[in-house]
């Protein structure tokens, strides 16, 4: 390769970066547009602050790196990635970690048991027959069983909540894990994406997320309201 030729190449790739940039950036705005949500960045550190008593952002580390905000069949919504960091670079608030796409719901004249709802796995099945994760158990629900893996620490609180037809109903999703306290829900990606820097937006993921969480919060308001 001559040095016409590097410079060509070189100039090319950082053309093709540009493109991809600004297409991420287009179709973002999108996304907000369509579901009427704005960019809040000012409130990203409060947000991270409250959410510590949910399994997934536990870590004293983590930090969320954009967050949306609106309001969606009348439900408070909040869009954002969090990165929970597994080891530290020179800058001291990023890091290499797990970046999770996450969609939190606020709900209305509702009070949720606390418990994590996970997709169900061969190690997880075999951990709660070992007594090594607490599980519980619905025999009458198998196709909940096959789907989900649920534990909490208020077993009778979370029995009395998940009746027979929310079971049912929960059984109809999968992809996704699910954790619940007080009037917030928080929905995100089972399989988070590694990554030594921030990874490229992909709209159709939150929209996933979104469906499903809108769907289940409503589900879990009309049985409060029975």
């Amino acid at each position: 390769m001559t040095y016409g030729q590097a410079i060509l190449f070189v100039a090319l790739c950082i053309i093709a970066k540009v493109v991809q940039v600004l297409w991420s950036v287009k179709r973002f705005k999108a996304f907000r547009l369509r579901y009427g949500l704005d960019l809040t960045p000012h409130e990203r550190a409060e947000l991270n602050a409250s959410l510590q008593n949910f399994y997934l952002m536990s870590r004293r580390d983590g930090y969320i790196n954009w967050l949306t905000r609106g309001q969606i069949d009348n439900l408070s919504i909040a869009c954002f990635r969090y990165c929970s960091i597994v080891t530290r670079t020179h800058n001291l608030e990023r890091g290499r970690g797990f970046f999770f796409n996450v969609v939190l719901l606020e709900l209305d004249a509702v009070q949720l048991p606390t418990f994590l709802l996970e997709p169900e796995n061969f190690f997880q099945r075999e951990g709660a027959y070992l007594a090594f994760h607490k599980d519980y158990d619905f025999k009458a629900h198998p196709d909940f069983l096959r789907t989900w893996q649920l534990s909490g620490d208020d077993e009778e609180a979370i029995r009395a909540f998940l009746t027979p037809e929310l079971l049912d109903f929960l059984s109809e999703f999968s992809g996704f894990c699910l954790e619940a306290s007080g009037d917030r829900l928080l929905v995100y990606s089972k399989e988070p994406q590694w990554r030594s820097k921030e990874p490229q937006w992909r709209s159709t993921k939150h929209e996933e997320l979104i469906q499903s969480g809108l769907a289940i919060a409503n589900a879990f308001q009309s049985m409060n309201e029975r």
